[in-house]
């Protein structure tokens, strides 16, 4: 692919990694259609939290290594948003540990630009700078550019759906962006599987004003973590609803590990309609008495704070951590390429993943722009 003409590019995954791959090539002149396979509106009510950047000090290095700033969602939206969207909160530098009783054990402080935001946030305002489309909350559609290539978005689309509908797309390249679960990448490496690391995350949010003045106190605006014997949870702000980055319209986002044999895994993804689901169960699906049973287990082993937070979610989710990762990125004469979750699934708790997909997006820019990196150099980047 040159930049000198417009290419046809099919993007198979319209999540943030579909999105930041996206924006790259159509802002390069580039025609980009995106394939979804679930509606807009579902997937952007997922409901969690992002860090922007990586609190782990390796992590946050190896990214710093690999961009200018060891940020790369900031980065990201510092080249390429044209709304002039507030889509994260900033929260402070530094971080707190809390002992079993709800006072703090230790706060450390990092030299790292910390802010967050929610999932939602971070779409709707991608899909803007992308298609036009604005799916809820503030801000206009970004402004197009007379360089700029035409951007489709596809929703109810998977790559098999697609096909076997006997529907084609003309492409000069297709990039793999559908997550751990990828569908191109199974294509490719039959051999390569997603496999269970052996727990699950429960995911919400609360409103910051439903939380009680003892836990408000605790918690403040500073990541929180609690760890006790074999697992932790974590807890930090995001945006509210709309967007919103006003104090007491804020959500608190927590995120808790819990260790899970399969069997149990199973049990806890069978929803209220009796459907297992494979490696996650959405918002409103869960049977009441697997989250009656799990309020119980708060009570018992998380600190308070942190506990009173996990009650007052109304709409849980879960998600159980996978692994999956390969040794290609680069296939069939440079025509397919493989980012983001579905070239490597990052566990959530290095709060890298989503980061992930947004270096191996602006190093594509290094490839097809300014020449200063080749094909076969990105792929050795981002395998690393």
């Amino acid at each position: 692919m040159a930049n000198s003409h417009s290419n046809k590019v099919v993007i198979v995954g319209g999540s943030l990694g579909g999105l930041f791959t996206g924006i790259v090539l159509q802002r390069l002149g580039h025609d980009v259609t995106i394939l979804e396979r679930t509606l807009s509106q579902i997937l952007a009510g997922q409901g969690a939290g992002i860090s922007l950047s990586s609190l782990i000090p390796p992590i946050f290095e190896s990214f710093k290594n690999l961009t200018a700033s060891g940020s790369p969602i900031i980065e990201f939206f510092d080249k390429y948003d044209r709304t002039g969207t507030q889509y994260y909160i900033n929260v402070p530098s530094e971080f707190q540990y809390l002992k079993r009783d709800g006072s703090v054990k230790a706060m450390v402080t990092t030299n790292i630009r910390n802010s967050s935001a929610s999932w939602d946030s971070l779409y709707t305002t991608l899909r803007a700078n992308f298609d036009g489309r604005y799916e809820k909350g503030p801000g206009n559609a970004a402004k197009k550019e007379a360089d700029d290539g035409k951007a489709d978005y596809l929703t109810q689309l998977s790559l098999r759906r697609f096909f076997g509908k006997k529907s084609s797309l003309e492409a000069n390249l297709v990039i793999g962006a559908d997550r751990p679960g990828s569908a191109v990448r199974e294509l490719l490496l039959p051999e390569v599987e997603r496999t269970y690391g052996g727990y699950a995350a429960w995911r919400g949010t609360v409103r910051e004003d439903c939380l009680s003045k003892e836990a408000a106190d605790i918690l403040q605006d500073t990541p929180s973590f609690f760890y006790y014997k074999g697992s932790h949870a974590v807890i930090y702000k995001i945006n509210g609803i709309n967007g919103s980055t006003k104090d007491r319209e804020r959500f608190m986002n927590i995120v808790w590990y819990s260790n899970y044999a399969p069997s149990e895994l199973q049990e806890i993804l069978t929803s209220a309609f009796g459907k297992v689901q494979h490696f996650s169960i959405g918002i409103g699906k869960i049977c009441p008495e697997i989250r009656s049973r799990q309020g119980s287990i708060a009570s018992s082993v998380l600190t308070p704070p942190l506990s009173e937070v996990f009650q007052k979610v109304e709409q849980p989710f879960i998600q159980a951590i996978t692994d999956n990762i390969t040794s290609e990125a680069v296939f069939m004469n440079r025509e397919v390429l493989l980012g983001g979750g579905a070239l490597a699934g990052l566990r959530p708790h290095t709060t890298a993943g989503t980061a992930q997909a947004a270096m191996h997006a602006l190093m594509l820019n290094k490839v097809f722009v300014s020449g200063e990196m080749s094909l076969g150099e990105w792929e050795m980047k981002v395998l690393k």
